[in-house]
């Protein structure tokens, strides 16, 4: 933070003549600040006590019912500003790795859901596939039969094997 700032500057910020802000200082008993080229200026704190000078003139008030104790009880000091801006900023900073934190629980826990719901339906596949295997199979069976038929063999019982089936009477003069 600078401390120093020349006259110039200060007449810019606070928008008025060089001539009313030494009126305002002499009034109210500022000591103007020499730097060291030999410029004169004010602080950073003197500049908010003008500011805040202006401000109560804006609203109405004359220089003599204007309250310096006023300015001065507005005003923050700096170490207790810089103080509690430092502890918002820790609060903010632990909120922030509270929420990464918390976030990354979020995520694991779906991940590991959808990984249990992956193997759930991988399961069902797989029973589908042996249902659907079964079924061919079974499909297959009568087919093999039917083929059996189809090569003039009948199956015999007990594991004899098959037997040639003979052709009708019709079946040979047809």
């Amino acid at each position: 933070m600078r401390t120093f700032i020349d006259v110039a500057e200060l007449s810019q910020r606070l928008e008025i003549d060089f001539t009313t802000l030494k009126q305002w200082t002499n009034y109210f008993g500022m000591e103007w600040k020499v730097n060291e080229l030999g410029h004169e200026g004010l602080t950073e704190n003197q500049l908010k006590t003008l500011v805040s000078i202006k401000s109560q003139l804006q609203l109405g008030k004359v220089l003599d019912e204007i309250d310096l104790d006023e300015v001065k009880a507005n005003m923050v000091d700096a170490r207790v500003y810089e103080n509690k801006l430092n502890h918002v900023i820790e609060q903010v900073t632990d909120l922030e790795q509270r929420i990464s934190q918390k976030a990354d629980e979020v995520v694991s826990y779906q991940l590991l859901k959808q990984r249990s719901e992956l193997e759930e339906m991988f399961e069902k596949l797989t029973r589908l596939e042996q249902r659907i295997s079964k079924m061919e199979n079974k499909v297959k069976q009568p087919e093999q039969h039917e083929m059996d038929y189809n090569h003039n063999e009948l199956p015999l019982a007990a594991g004899e094997g098959t037997k040639k089936k003979r052709r009708t009477l019709l079946e040979i003069f047809s």
